[in-house]
């Protein structure tokens, strides 16, 4: 039987069931900034911009000493095995391999896809976007996992939203809106650097699945003519949080708080639940 140059063939007796098996890879030769900056830790969870643009831009890729996982399968009452080849994620430049989930993703449609397809977005998107590819039978060809999910539209809406966010995250200055209306870009850059604190925080809160209010939730979080019965009011996670990032030098947040009218802080009940829900959305 001939055996391609990306796969390797072992022939065994029929085990008593036929089972897909992954083998254990390189954790001996993972440091922890590789665990870290795996994917696999990412999909399905609340992503911040600085994260997903380490993601596209810096994935985390197996040496090439690394032993790679193989799928196992049953042909002509034989068990042969099909593995998976570095050359496999050279060929694609969207195509990341997982060592925690054992299994391979398109690190466009992990981050961007609305994990949906069809004309109806009635179609739950699987493998390589919300679970591991970690059968290796069939790759390329016509009906090949790889081959088919490059031509897929929803994987192309995917690439283009992604590289169109690496374009505006590096350079604003080059959206075209911004590039129109440069007073606009200047506000845009003050917005962001003056949220960025909020919604970490709030990014924070979510992911260690810790409550966000307490007894007081509103005025001013540095009112500094607040009596004793004030100060031993909890107000909250959320906005202590913010007050620790005061204390420990956020000047631009305490400038903010400090200066902002009552309606622009951003840490309101209205606005705190609008932030909410868009980071929630990210993981729908």
């Amino acid at each position: 039987m001939p055996v391609s140059e990306n796969e390797q063939i072992l022939s065994e007796p029929l085990p008593d069931s036929a089972s897909t098996k992954i083998s254990r890879t390189c954790l001996s030769h993972i440091s922890n900034a590789g665990f870290i900056n795996d994917i696999g830790n990412f999909v399905g969870t609340i992503v911040d911009d600085i994260t997903i643009k380490n993601r596209l831009e810096l994935p985390w890729k197996p040496s090439t000493d690394c032993k790679m996982p193989h799928s196992a399968h049953i042909k002509k009452i034989k068990r042969e095995k099909r593995y998976l080849n570095h050359s496999h994620l050279e060929k694609y430049e969207w195509l990341v391999y997982s060592d925690r989930k054992k299994g391979l993703y398109c690190k466009y449609c992990a981050l961007f896809s609305y994990h949906r397809a069809g004309s109806h977005k009635q179609v739950a998107l699987q493998k390589l976007v919300k679970q591991p590819l970690q059968v290796f039978a069939k790759l390329f060809g016509k009906d090949g996992d790889l081959t088919s999910h490059e031509k897929a539209t929803y994987h192309k809406e995917a690439v283009e939203a992604g590289r169109y966010f690496l374009k505006n995250y590096n350079k604003p200055a080059m959206d075209i809106v911004n590039r129109i209306n440069t007073q606009r870009l200047q506000q845009v850059l003050e917005n962001r650097q003056l949220l960025t604190p909020i919604v970490e925080t709030i990014i924070f809160l979510g992911r260690q699945n810790i409550p966000f209010r307490g007894h007081r939730d509103d005025g001013s979080l540095l009112d500094i003519d607040n009596d004793d019965s004030d100060v031993m009011t909890n107000e909250g996670n959320f906005r202590e949080l913010l007050k620790v990032r005061v204390n420990c030098g956020d000047l631009n947040l305490e400038n903010h708080m400090k200066t902002a009218r009552a309606s622009g802080t951003y840490i309101s009940k209205t606005t705190q639940n609008a932030l909410i829900e868009c980071c929630g959305e990210e993981i729908c």
